[in-house]
């Protein structure tokens, strides 16, 4: 390969850049656990089409750097044309609501170990020539492996009078009512989100029918704040089971991936449902608000919810717009007195917005859907 080009991406990453760069370029190459394709592909090659460093333009990491990459899928066959993916991978601190936060050097060698997959190579990559690498690579467009794999979605039936919840083989919970289950498991009757998984560099085989493949894909714009990355199915579930026993160290693990994904931990009773939620590919902005603070049946929950949304006018919520909002306290339920928040952010595909609580004036709340918004604007 050609001697990289020095880039602005250094300059722009500084000294804490500098220090992760040191760390971490060493380090081995990791294989890890994208979405029109299907779970269950093997061995499918793709070549990259988007390799780049970019600028968040809005939300929480406005301003901050982030990389990510995409690639056109050669085979199998049936899905040639369709993009397989990875990231957005943010290149600064990242802190969730309940206040994890996921160091900048963590996301920084993740970045670094998916460049050094795309290269083929774990040969030293310079601090500064990260930029023109990735734009090497998109200009190259190397082939790729990669796999796809997905969880059982989550299924109910009647037994006994009960509404039991299960995922493949296992039971995850008897309820007295399916306003009770669909309550605990936000993601019930949900298609599982499929996880991509690039396994590094390979050499495509050129024929006939592989020039005529054509991006069938959207083109990759700016990334969510809210994108799901995705995760290892073995490391979510012995973290899980680690933070249900009290481990503190997977707790604080299983947290900052929660942040990674927006994902609100605090909406869930244990860790293993935390784990699902992550590897089902839901965020906050789908999660928030499913947790009543108490126990009705269905129909005084549809009663409720119906309270909540009709207390917005109908107009969208604006940035720097004042609501009231109850979170979630630490039982998992959502507190009697709301506070006063300010609209810092707004989602109105999902419908969501992200907070800034004014009493303390530091706690955010990421996620938090319109029919949470209590009382008129300020």
């Amino acid at each position: 390969m050609a001697k990289t080009q020095k880039s602005s991406l250094a300059a722009k990453l500084g000294e804490k850049g500098r220090k992760a760069h040191e760390e971490h370029k060493d380090d081995p190459i990791k294989l890890s656990a994208g979405g029109d394709l299907p779970a269950g592909i093997e061995g499918g090659e793709a070549r990259v089409a988007l390799c780049k460093f970019d600028e968040y333009k809005s939300g929480p990491n406005q301003g901050e750097q982030y990389f990510m990459a995409s690639a056109i899928v050669i085979t199998p066959k049936e899905y040639a044309g369709l993009r397989t993916s990875i990231g957005p991978i943010p290149l600064c601190d990242t802190t969730t609501a309940g206040g994890k936060t996921t160091p900048f050097a963590d996301h920084y060698a993740t970045m670094l170990n998916e460049l050094k997959k795309l290269r083929g190579s774990e040969d030293a990559i310079e601090f500064d020539e990260l930029e023109g690498i990735a734009a090497e690579l998109q200009e190259e467009q190397p082939g790729i492996r990669f796999r796809t794999w997905a969880f059982d979605s989550q299924v109910m039936d009647k037994s006994n009078g009960k509404f039991v919840v299960k995922q493949g083989s296992r039971t995850l919970g008897s309820y007295k009512t399916e306003g009770e289950a669909n309550k605990k498991h936000p993601y019930l009757g949900k298609e599982s989100r499929v996880n991509h998984d690039w396994r590094g560099r390979c050499e495509i085989e050129t024929d006939d029918s592989d020039d005529g493949v054509q991006d069938n894909s959207q083109a990759a714009e700016e990334p969510a704040e809210s994108a799901a990355p995705a995760w290892d199915e073995d490391e979510l579930k012995g973290l899980a089971t680690k933070a249900d026993k009290g481990d503190k160290k997977a707790i604080a693990d299983l947290s900052e991936k929660c942040e990674t994904a927006g994902l609100d931990a605090e909406s869930y009773d244990k860790w293993i449902d935390v784990a699902n939620a992550l590897l089902d590919g839901v965020t906050s902005a789908e999660s928030a608000g499913e947790e009543e603070s108490s126990e009705e049946s269905s129909s005084e929950e549809s009663t409720e919810e119906t309270s909540e949304e009709e207390s917005v006018e109908d107009e969208t919520p604006k940035v720097k717009d004042i609501f009231r909002f109850k979170p979630l306290g630490k039982d998992k339920k959502r507190v009697k007195k709301a506070v006063e928040c300010e609209v810092t952010a707004v989602d109105e595909g999902n419908e969501t917005v992200v907070l800034k609580n004014l009493e303390d004036g530091k706690t955010i709340y990421k996620g938090v859907k319109f029919g949470l918004l209590e009382g008129d604007e300020k």
